[in-house]
């Protein structure tokens, strides 16, 4: 029943009055409820007063206390039903309830049914309550009784559904009634559905959740309960069928699924029933609005972010993809729509992924620290934590400070570090990490200018042991003067000369006990090496192969000079020492039984023990020290090169025909030997010099020229030899018998298609790749050189005897050179056979010196066999006139190195070099690869025998098809 409006009444003797109503209604209203207390009935029901409308024979209830009045008609107004009440109390005109026939209910329970009946009651006596006698003009229907009417659609007697006795409790409620009789008691009744309870409690580990009956239930039928003495209609809520099915049964939770359980499944739970938690094992839900929680982190240089949707200030949980990460004791109630929004706003207006860390550095890092600060200062839902502003800050542009004291040099940068400032430049970065805090823009202009020279004096700086400028970089230091206009350093006057061309170089010292006629371009180069000296800078005698590197360098040797060389030559140095300085003492550290003799002139030892007794070598201050054959410590990491590094002498000098053999990092550790920082560290270099030039940058190779100009001296036997006979090289080439090209394309189908599909998956497997290569270069070789295989000859071998016959049978002597001692073992019984008479030189030839000396007599032998390894280099053969190389490799430098032995000083007849190989196999393209290898020329040197190492795309076209 509606309350219309309160209203304070006052009550005189017992009765209501006429006016406590009056004052709160309209004329209109009064008059209405006179004519209808007139014509109708009003009954008093205790609390209730009901007035009967005779025209519509409708009663309504009115109720008036003190307090307040209502009318069921539920007018928003004082209506006339409560003025006709009010004047029927007032005037004492009320009717007697018992002279009528009222409508009664009641509930009979049969079986598990309650059945509603209805009836018609006069004082002690009872009808049916049926349609027709319901008419009559001595029953009193009310507005519920039509109402309960249609829902029984005629029907006195009927079990309801629980929607229907669910409608029939709520008209009750509505009417004012709270009870009905229920088998034959007066019994209360309540329209609120009473639904299942949900429980969450422990089951061992994990938790189970269920729903179950109301336990104050003490009755139940098919369409109501008894619930604590009161009748109520059940439901299972919304519950889905399914849903309810498996919560009867009861839902399993383990420990992983606490956040699912407490944020998701209990709260959609309640919306549907009533929960009770039993256990109290789970933490306590929170219920927040999600938020952009943007943290950050400073690693070095680097900005980290990662940009996620949390709950909780401070945090306690955050989203992970689709799932809740909780971080405290209370589980956030997830708001799945406001997550929803958040996120597209992020993505819309945030260049980095969601819940990812993203790096950023330099430049971006600023800019979007600039970007972030502004966003979330406009958006409430965004928040950010870590040192995005303070560490990520722009400040004002660096202005450099230079101050050049004698032959020393200072940079100051004010708050950021030389070493970030040149590191930032070199990265292409305009920003600059200080070490206070913030970044600052770097004087690029400046940079572009000097850059480079700064960074190569602090480089070498930084290596040297003084930490002052090193004499070698002082030409550097010199251009610094005269772009900045500043004075020349002192020193630099005595180098002045070589920084053109090496004119004005001093004059020759010749040393007394020299027992050589120096050539005019030896001349030149052993003034160069005394000018190095002078210096105390390192340097590389480069020349051409054959034109006595060995010879220079003996020039320049003084007391406690240390010589290093691949164990082959060590005894040949020895010899040469003997031959052209024999006044200088020599000690041969080699052997198990080594005495190091620190008296002598020289100390010759080899690259194995110098590694082996490098804490020995190293404690020595020598005089200078010789590498020759350099190219051994072309790996920068390997043991060899590191103990070499390790040494410590006034002058290093470097000897080598290849500076270059493989790539460009071998130049760099010749140097970081000879003058440690003129190129920098290797990252440096690989940035600056080597990746530009393999990508064909001309500016990189003339800037790295010119940088090593001063420091390495190179001539070619064309160029300073030109009484020296022409060399002419010569391809031979061979075609497989049957059985060889059937035995090779077998190899080639059997390992093309495994290698060329790792490699295209990125699977690339060298070692494989190479075992590969070796196969299908043997097969094209000698079959015998296959496990498992074996003949008694081969095409190559015929082609070879077929030449070496011509040659001997001319007067000519020859080398043949092979990879493998195997190949020369089947190559000795053709020459036996054909007897050509023959020596060989391989890594168990005790003594070398012997059977060089045997070949180059007159009358000796007419063939020299020897690996590449052991005779391609320190001998001088030019008792030979032709070369063989029986097998190819793609590094053209070992060839060159083994062709020179015989095209060298000394030489009177022109030299043949011959390459074998066998057509439609790996060979042909190793030989095409070796041409696109001395591409690498003119890069830092101008010299053609070098070759960078192979490629994964040089594997894939020497495996290629039609391999």
């Amino acid at each position: 029943m509606k309350r219309v409006k309160s209203v304070p009444l006052s009550n005189e003797g017992g009765s209501l009055k006429f006016e406590w109503i009056e004052s709160q209604c309209s004329n209109r209203i009064i008059e209405k409820g006179r004519q209808i207390a007139d014509k109708a009935k009003v009954f008093n029901f205790g609390d209730t007063y009901r007035v009967l409308c005779p025209r519509a024979r409708i009663t309504f209830s009115v109720s008036i206390s003190e307090n307040s009045y209502s009318c069921s008609c539920e007018l928003n107004k004082p209506c006339a039903h409560i003025a006709a009440a009010a004047i029927a109390v007032s005037s004492q005109k009320l009717s007697n309830p018992d002279d009528y026939w009222w409508v009664k209910y009641e509930l009979v329970s049969r079986g598990t049914n309650l059945l509603l009946t209805r009836f018609l009651r006069h004082k002690d006596q009872t009808k049916a309550a049926t349609f027709s006698n319901m008419r009559l003009s001595d029953v009193m229907v009310t507005e519920l009784d039509k109402k309960v009417e249609i829902l029984l659609q005629g029907r006195f007697q009927a079990v309801p559904t629980k929607n229907t006795l669910k409608s029939i409790f709520e008209l009750f409620e509505s009417d004012g009634r709270t009870s009905m009789v229920f088998d034959g008691q007066e019994l209360p009744i309540s329209s609120e559905v009473l639904l299942p309870i949900g429980i969450v409690e422990d089951n061992g580990e994990s938790f189970n959740v269920c729903i179950r009956r109301h336990p104050n239930i003490s009755a139940v039928y098919s369409n109501a309960v008894v619930c604590d003495g009161c009748l109520r209609i059940t439901s299972r809520g919304d519950l889905s069928d399914i849903q309810f099915q498996r919560l009867s049964s009861g839902i399993e939770y383990n420990l992983d699924d606490v956040e699912l359980l407490v944020c998701q499944v209990i709260p959609s739970l309640e919306e549907k029933v009533h929960v009770q938690i039993l256990t109290e094992r789970l933490p306590k839900a929170l219920s927040v609005q999600p938020y952009l929680l943007i943290d950050s982190e400073q690693n070095g240089r680097e900005l980290i972010l990662k940009p996620r949707i949390a709950y909780g200030e401070p945090m306690v949980a955050w989203v992970r993809g689709d799932h809740l990460e909780v971080e405290g004791e209370y589980v956030p109630i997830r708001k799945v729509k406001d997550e929803k929004r958040i996120r597209k706003r992020a993505v819309d207006h945030l260049p980095i992924p969601m819940g990812a860390d993203t790096r950023l550095s330099g430049e971006r890092a600023v800019a979007f620290a600039e970007q972030l600060a502004e966003l979330v200062a406009c958006r409430k839902d965004w928040k950010m934590s870590g040192p995005v502003v303070d560490s990520f800050k722009r400040v004002e542009a660096l202005v450099p400070t230079i101050e050049i004291k004698e032959d020393d040099l200072e940079v100051d940068w004010g708050p950021a570090s030389k070493d970030s400032v040149l590191e930032a430049w070199r990265s292409g970065a305009s920003l600059v990490q200080l070490d206070s805090g913030g970044w600052a823009p770097i004087p690029s202009d400046w940079l572009a200018q000097y850059g480079h020279l700064i960074a190569d004096l602090l480089s070498a700086r930084s290596a040297s042991s003084d930490k002052k400028v090193p004499n070698f970089a002082l030409f550097d230091l010199a251009r610094l003067c005269d772009a900045l206009n500043a004075p020349a350093p002192p020193k630099l006057a005595a180098l002045k000369s070589a920084l053109n061309d090496f004119e004005g170089l001093p004059p020759l010292e010749r040393p007394k006990d020299l027992k050589a006629q120096l050539r005019n371009y030896q001349v030149e180069g052993v003034r160069w090496l005394q000018f190095l000296r002078t210096a105390q800078i390192g340097g590389i005698l480069a020349d051409d192969m054959g034109l006595g590197k060995t010879l220079q360098a003996l020039c320049i040797i003084r007391k406690r000079s240390l010589v290093v060389a691949p164990t082959s030559v060590i005894y040949n140095w020895c010899l040469e020492v003997e031959k052209f300085r024999p006044e200088l003492s020599v000690c041969l550290y080699h052997g198990s039984s080594r005495q190091l003799d620190l008296n002598a002139d020289i100390v010759v030892t080899s690259y194995a023990i110098v590694r082996n007794d490098v804490r020995k070598m190293a404690e020595v201050d020598w005089s200078t020290i010789i590498l020759d054959e350099a190219q051994a410590i072309k790996n920068p990491n390997s043991q060899t090169a590191q103990a070499i590094f390790s040494l410590q002498g006034e002058m290093k000098l470097a000897l080598t025909g290849t500076p270059i053999e493989n790539r460009l990092q071998e130049l760099w550790s010749l140097f970081h030997f000879l003058c440690p920082g003129l190129l920098q560290g290797l990252s440096e270099f690989r940035a600056r010099y080597e990746l530009p030039i393999s990508k064909g940058s001309a500016v990189a190779a003339q800037q790295l020229r010119q940088r090593i100009r001063p420091f390495v001296l190179r001539r070619m036997k064309k160029e300073v030899a030109p009484e020296l006979p022409p060399r002419t090289n010569i391809v031979l080439r061979c075609t497989l018998s049957e059985r060889e090209r059937r035995l090779y394309e077998a190899i080639r189908i059997s390992t093309q298609k495994e290698i060329v599909k790792a490699l295209a998956e990125g699977r690339f497997n060298t070692m494989t790749a190479l075992e590969a290569l070796l196969r299908l270069r043997q097969a094209a070789c000698h079959s015998g050189l296959l496990p498992g295989h074996e003949a008694s000859t081969s095409a190559k071998i015929e082609l070879l005897m077929e030449s070496l016959n011509d040659t001997v049978a001319s007067g000519h002597k020859a080398l043949v050179f092979s990879q493998w001692t195997s190949m020369l073992d089947r190559i000795e019984p053709h020459l036996n056979s054909n007897e050509i008479r023959f020596t060989r030189l391989d890594g168990k030839t005790i003594n070398r010196r012997a059977v060089v000396e045997d070949f180059s007599r007159e009358d000796g032998p007419s063939v020299f066999l020897s690996t590449l390894k052991s005779g391609g280099t320190g001998l001088n053969l030019t008792a030979a006139d032709h070369v063989f190389l029986v097998d190819l490799w793609w590094n053209p430098a070992a060839e060159e190195q083994a062709a020179d032995r015989a095209h060298r000083i000394g030489q009177n007849n022109p030299v043949m070099v011959y390459r074998l190989i066998s057509e439609n196999t790996v060979e042909e393209k190793i030989l095409l690869l070796q041409d696109r290898k001395r591409a690498l020329a003119e890069t830092a040197l101008g010299d053609c025998n070098q070759a960078s190492g192979l490629t994964r795309d040089d594997f894939l076209n020497l495996l290629g098809a039609d391999a």
